[in-house]
């Protein structure tokens, strides 16, 4: 049971949670193969001093891809991705904590139920590691399928994926905020047989900066762009996308406080732990 880890880093990120989103992946009950990680363009001193120390303790295990110039998520998992030698690979974001039999789960049930994809629901987490709330996201592969119509299906940072399915369908593109969504809907075209766990394997880190970033104008109009693209591209119908323009323009002009409370009653509850 191999598996390579596939993370991305860059400037703006925090030494610390870098530090224990690697060491969360280095203490998996069933240990990666490989831990990849592409340093998408300069980084600070104190991140290069993290990447530093895991590189001479782990020199067989961690690999950094350096990217000259900050390129996004999108091309730095795609370089990441072609770089990864097993075709069982587990993302994670530089930022979150994986849970200890995280992974030993996941290609478990990826590899006994024939799936492409599997991810899981996660718990968000303040910057001190205090819960709260419970991020759902639908299970089976029907569920998964009619969701993606209107939402993203997958929590991206807990995803376990075949990289040669993610190649079939494309890979990695480019799509600011909506590289991973823009994936799964071509691995729907593809057929990919998807699937996510009902429990919670990632602490996620979120804070009130969260449902800001998630609004205004500019976020409002990339999103209209993605969509619009995936109606041409014939990813989702044409009442899908007129339905999800007209629900998200209220979301995502909405006043800061409204929006908290729609992510609220929508994806998520109150964590209780």
């Amino acid at each position: 049971m191999r598996y390579s880890v596939l993370m991305s880093v860059y400037i703006k990120e925090k030494p610390e949670f870098l530090n224990q989103a690697v060491t969360s992946m280095i203490n998996q009950t069933y240990p990666p193969t490989e831990i990849v990680i592409v340093q998408d363009g300069p980084l600070s001193v104190e991140l290069e001093q993290v990447l530093e120390h895991f590189l001479v303790k782990f020199p067989n295990l961690i690999r950094i891809i350096e990217l000259r110039e900050n390129r996004g998520l999108g091309v730095a998992l795609s370089v990441g991705l072609n770089e990864c030698a097993e075709d069982i690979v587990c993302r994670m974001d530089t930022d979150d904590i994986s849970y200890p039999s995280r992974c030993e789960t996941q290609v478990s049930y990826l590899l006994e139920n024939q799936l492409d994809i599997v991810g899981s629901n996660v718990i968000e987490v303040d910057n001190n590691g205090n819960p709260r709330s419970f991020k759902v996201v639908p299970t089976s592969n029907e569920e998964i399928y009619h969701y993606m119509n209107r939402r993203n299906p997958f929590n991206h940072m807990s995803v376990c994926f075949l990289k040669s399915s993610v190649i079939k369908s494309g890979g990695y593109k480019e799509f600011l905020w909506f590289e991973d969504y823009y994936l799964w809907l071509r691995m729907r075209r593809n057929g990919c047989k998807m699937g996510n766990l009902k429990e919670a394997l990632v602490n996620v880190r979120t804070n009130q900066d969260f449902y800001q970033r998630r609004g205004g104008r500019k976020y409002w109009r990339r999103e209209l762009k993605f969509f619009y693209s995936m109606y041409k591209q014939k990813l989702i119908s044409f009442s899908n996308f007129i339905t999800n323009i007209l629900l998200r323009s209220m979301i995502r002009l909405a006043p800061n406080k409204s929006r908290q409370k729609v992510y609220t009653w929508l994806l998520r509850k109150n964590a209780k732990l």
